[in-house]
Formats: structure tokens, C-alpha cells, sequence
């Protein structure tokens, strides 16, 4: 219930301390539960006509993070204010990027920098850079974003040894992960930082350890795509069984996340039906949903995955051309746009 003064209009300001609290909970749980509960009640006061800008900014990062991009912009646009701030040009920049515009997105944070260097804004340009695949330039903006944090923040310097460490698993490097997953563990333990571990497993080919380490992420969590990593952890692990219990969870998982939200897992639903349900289908058409809704490179690549398991090569071929040239176009955009912010990028960024 939105907390009320004795003249009955809605007590603006504890609102917006419950809702930062209650967006901040559900960071650390990472329950679908939580999250949903902090937005649908922020949904309710903008519906109501509270227009405060600090309202329209959480409800905006809200709408990004469940990839409900045309939501988000809506709501941005509704108010100049909380648009024109900091944390609103960060949110703009979000928002291009998953629009397919890493190119805007630099120029927003480029901007940025020049005004103020946070450990947001850097970790923000370490996603754009990450978006054109430059992992050596994310990587070193990523530590970057680890300067810029002090004692005080140990949770978002845990996350950021997260992506370092996400970075080397793309690239296969097990042990510079683990150096960076034990620098997590050890600041500030929880849900991403276990489910980052869980990834280390897999990757380390450590098939059962993997499906033990899945499984306790997916019964903290209650969410569809951990349930997925644990049916797939234990698949491998041949534990048939519980693959199988994993795998019927997910699936009700992901039918019953997207009457919440159409697109916060759409890239994780296009794998399923692709690898476990072998429903190419199905997969085809959530992925153009998701295309259509953010036309960035990972949906894309989603996409002509799709494509291709359908048998439409050619279509899958020209979009993957497509994003090459504005990979290479953002790329060289970037360098241009980034030069002076006080960045140190390698030489190639």
C-alpha cells in the first residue's frame, strides 16, 4: 500500500524511500517475486499521476532491465526533468543501446564524462564497448569502474569482478576468472556472484559440481533462466532425473514470466525452444518478437540462430552482415566520439 498523510494524498516521499529499498532487495535476492512487486507498485503511482522525477527514473531502469525498451522510453520522455539529470542520461544511454545504437550510447556516456567520471558511467561504456565486441577496452573500463568504488561499496565491486569474470569465460580463460569470482566471493557473497561460480563450473567442465552449485542458485532465485542453467548442468552431469524436474520448472518458468514481463527472458526462451524443446517454431517467433522490441547484437544473433535451425540462411546471412557493418561503424564512431574523456582505452578502442 502506498503510505498516505492524514489528508489522504499519498506520502510522495516515503513512497519513493520504499521503492528504492524494495528495487535494492530485489537486486540482492534476485527474485522474480521481489522485482515484480517493486515495479508493478511503481506502475501504480505513475498510473495514479505521480510524475516526481525519481519515480520515473526507477520505473525506467525497471522497464530496461526487463528489456521492455518502448516502455522505457515512454516514460523518459514523459519527463524532461529526470531525463536531463545524470542518472537520466545514463537511462538514455541504456536505452540506446539496446536499441542497437552502441554508437549513440558512447556518445551519451562520452558526454558524461566530461562532466562527472562515476563507476556507473564507466561500467555503463564497458557494455557499449562489450556490444561491439571489444572485450580488452570493457575489460579495462570494468576496472576502471572498480577505481572509481570505495569501501563502502563493496556489492558493486563485486559485480563488477563478476563481468571481468564473465569476460575470461567467453574467451575460456578459467583461471583469470577465478581470480576475479574469489575477489567477489570474498566482498560481497550473494546471488549473481553464485550464479557467476555456477557459469565458472561449467565452463571448468566440472559437470556435477556445476549442476550442485545451478541447483542452489535456481532454489534461491525462483527464476526461469536459473532453472534452465540447472536442467542443463544436470543433463550434462547425466543426473537424468533432476534434469528432467529442472526442465518442466523452466518451462513453466518462462510461460509464466512472460504473462509479467514479454521480454525480459525472450533471449534465454529462444534457446530453449531451440536445444530443449526442438521447437523452431516457437523459437522464430519469439526471437523477431525480441528483435523487433531491441534490435541490438545479442537478439540478433538470437535471431539468426533461429534463422539458420529453420532453414532461412540467406535471411540469417544478411543480418549478420548487417550488424557486422554497424559493429565496425560504432567502433570507429566511438573512438572518434571518446577522445579525451579522461578514459585510459587501449590503443585499438
Amino acid at each position: 500500500m502506498i503510505a498516505e498523510k492524514e489528508s489522504g494524498i499519498p506520502d510522495t516521499g516515503a513512497l519513493l524511500r520504499r521503492l528504492a529499498v524494495g528495487f535494492a532487495d530485489a537486486g540482492r535476492s534476485g527474485r522474480d517475486d521481489d522485482l515484480w512487486a517493486v515495479q508493478s507498485a511503481a506502475r501504480r503511482a505513475w498510473q495514479d499521476g505521480i510524475r516526481h522525477a525519481d519515480l520515473a527514473l526507477l520505473l525506467v531502469q525497471l522497464h530496461l532491465d526487463c528489456h521492455a525498451v518502448a516502455e522505457a522510453g515512454v516514460v523518459l520522455a514523459a519527463s524532461p526533468r529526470a531525463a536531463a539529470t545524470p542518472t537520466g542520461r545514463m537511462l538514455r544511454a541504456g536505452l540506446l543501446l539496446q536499441r542497437g545504437d552502441p554508437e549513440g550510447a558512447g556518445g551519451v556516456l562520452g558526454d558524461q564524462l566530461r562532466r562527472v567520471r562515476t563507476w556507473r558511467t564507466l561500467a555503463l561504456l564497458a557494455a557499449v564497448y562489450e556490444d561491439v565486441v571489444d572485450r580488452a577496452a570493457a575489460d579495462l573500463l570494468y576496472a576502471e569502474a572498480g577505481g572509481e568504488l570505495d569501501a563502502k561499496q563493496l556489492p558493486a565491486w563485486a559485480w563488477i569482478e563478476c563481468q571481468r569474470a564473465r569476460l575470461r569465460l567467453e574467451t575460456g580463460r578459467i583461471e583469470g576468472a577465478d581470480r576475479h569470482l574469489r575477489r567477489a566471493e570474498a566482498a560481497a557473497p550473494g546471488c549473481v556472484v553464485a550464479a557467476m561460480r555456477a557459469r565458472w563450473h561449467d565452463v571448468a567442465g566440472k559437470a556435477a559440481t556445476a549442476a550442485a552449485v545451478w541447483g542452489q542458485v535456481a532454489e534461491a532465485t525462483d527464476r526461469p533462466d536459473h532453472w534452465q542453467a540447472a536442467a542443463a548442468a544436470a543433463a550434462r552431469a547425466g543426473l537424468d532425473e533432476e534434469a528432467a524436474l529442472w526442465q518442466q520448472r523452466a518451462r513453466t518458468g518462462f510461460v509464466m514470466a512472460r504473462g509479467r514481463w514479454p521480454y525480459r527472458y525472450a533471449h534465454h526462451e529462444v534457446d530453449w525452444y531451440l536445444q530443449v524443446d526442438r521447437d523452431t517454431e516457437q523459437a522464430l517467433a519469439v526471437a523477431w518478437s525480441d528483435y523487433r522490441q531491441r534490435p541490438a547484437r545479442r537478439p540478433a544473433a538470437r535471431l539468426a540462430a533461429a534463422l539458420r535451425a529453420a532453414g532461412d540462411t540467406a535471411t540469417a546471412d544478411r543480418l549478420d552482415e548487417e550488424h557486422e557493418r554497424r559493429r565496425s561503424k560504432a567502433r570507429a564512431g566511438l573512438e572518434a566520439t571518446l577522445h579525451g574523456t579522461g578514459a585510459a582505452l587501449p590503443a585499438t578502442a
